[in-house]
């Protein structure tokens, strides 16, 4: 009898081939919100973006590049029900927001977030976000509301963006967009 040892084998990856068993690759269809948004002459902007834009980091922030903004450009997305990402990239640097980080376990663009943040897989917890909550700070959303929002488990992604949006007083903007 002929016995046969499978090990999983965890390591950052190049291509969607050489992910580890159980992550997914997001594709376009996976995405449910895909918005820009953005201060100019300090009027908020919010902008859909395709959601094919969005399906990885490199993407979203070559997507985020074509927009101006004061005090940076943000972007948003969310995949099905599992988690949100919020990316604000600036002159400054970029900060990065995952509302789940065990979503990196399931998740390609969830994953390509954690590896930009510097985590290991045993740095991240189920329902408990990876990355920095002060992203929105200057712009009146505290680092502890948005901890809140993400654990949060009766609402769902999208529903926790727009919260967000709400806190920004870009709400109406906002629906126009995600529509």
């Amino acid at each position: 009898m002929e016995c046969r040892v499978v090990v999983r084998q965890t390591r950052r990856c190049a291509s969607c081939h050489d992910l580890p068993m159980g992550t997914q690759v997001v594709t376009a269809d996976d995405i449910d919100v895909s918005v820009v948004f953005w201060r100019e002459e300090g009027l908020w902007q919010v902008s859909s973006i395709p959601a094919r834009s969005a399906v990885s980091m490199d993407s979203l922030i070559a997507a985020l590049s074509r927009f101006p903004g004061e005090g940076g450009v943000f972007g948003a997305v969310t995949v099905g029900d599992d988690f949100f990402l919020l990316v604000r990239e600036s002159g400054q640097g970029r900060w990065i927001l995952l509302s789940d980080g065990a979503a990196s376990w399931d998740w390609s663009l969830a994953e390509e977030a954690v590896d930009m943040l510097g985590l290991a897989d045993d740095d991240v917890e189920e329902l408990e976000p990876a990355g920095d909550t002060r992203l929105l700070e200057d712009f009146g959303v505290k680092g502890e509301e948005l901890e809140l929002l993400c654990s949060n488990e009766d609402l769902y992604p999208d529903e926790q963006l727009t919260s967000i949006a709400e806190r920004l007083g870009i709400s109406a903007q906002w629906s126009r967009a995600t529509r």
